[in-house]
């Protein structure tokens, strides 16, 4: 039986393999689609849209929440996490792990030029790829035995220092659940604790050089229910940060 658990592990990751790097080369060739590039000298952006066909960077309609309030200065500084569910807390930072290694790796399988890729660009082609690398995302946590799942957060001072990852912060693009708030639970380069081995030979790290995982909760009137989980990427030419690019969590 374990034989067999671990044939149809690797059946499951074989397909999306192919499926990730087909999905990322044919939605290039989606008519009215153009990506915005600029030259070296990032001078004289040439103007285009990715997406759907309305403008849509996700090629549907986002889901917004009530209107943002600005977080007061005793929410800012209240502990991240309070209040909430452990083991959904460690679920939904598995599923921003993931989703954010496999969207970092369908961007780097597009072989764009870092130095000619404008951020606005940029952005719209995760929004792009964002709702395929969370479906599959799902797919594989569905493989994972949830008790073996463990939040051990990292320190927020070291993913700013270290990856450029920017906390706590509101979700930029994607669903916006209203009143929240986003912190990091995932930070890195090259690594994916919970992916298949093939994604960490695919971060390359050319277009994408760290990326940022986060859990968003609600800010009131329910502190600490988790409303969303969010990726974020820092841009290796002029250190763009993209993002957060938030998605339902359930």
């Amino acid at each position: 039986m374990r034989g067999e658990e671990v044939h149809m592990s690797r059946g499951i990751v074989s397909r999306f393999a192919a499926f990730g790097l087909a999905v990322a080369w044919a939605s290039l060739s989606v008519p009215g689609c153009t990506i915005r590039f600029v030259p070296g000298t990032g001078e004289d952006a040439e103007e285009g849209t990715v997406g759907g066909e309305d403008g849509d960077p996700a090629g549907g309609d986002a889901t917004f929440g009530e209107p943002e309030k600005p977080m007061t200065e005793e929410e800012l500084a209240d502990e991240p996490f309070e209040g909430t569910d452990p083991q959904e807390l460690a679920l939904a930072s598995a599923k921003a792990e993931v989703t954010t290694a496999f969207l970092a790796v369908m961007i780097e399988s597009l072989g764009l030029d870092p130095a000619t890729v404008d951020e606005a660009a940029l952005a719209e082609l995760m929004q792009q790829y964002m709702p395929t690398a969370a479906e599959e995302a799902e797919k594989w946590i569905a493989t994972i035995d949830p008790s073996t799942l463990a939040l051990v957060p990292p320190s927020p001072q070291e993913c700013d220092r270290n990856f450029g990852c920017l906390t706590p912060i509101l979700c930029a693009y994607g669903f916006a659940p209203g009143n929240h708030r986003c912190d990091v639970t995932e930070c890195g380069v090259a690594r994916c604790s919970l992916c298949p081995p093939w994604i960490a030979e695919q971060l390359q790290n050319i277009v994408i050089k760290s990326w940022c995982g986060y859990v968003c909760t609600q800010v009131r009137p329910t502190p600490g229910k988790i409303v969303a989980y969010a990726a974020a990427g820092i841009s290796r030419f002029r250190n763009y940060y993209l993002g957060p690019i938030c998605v339902a969590p359930w």
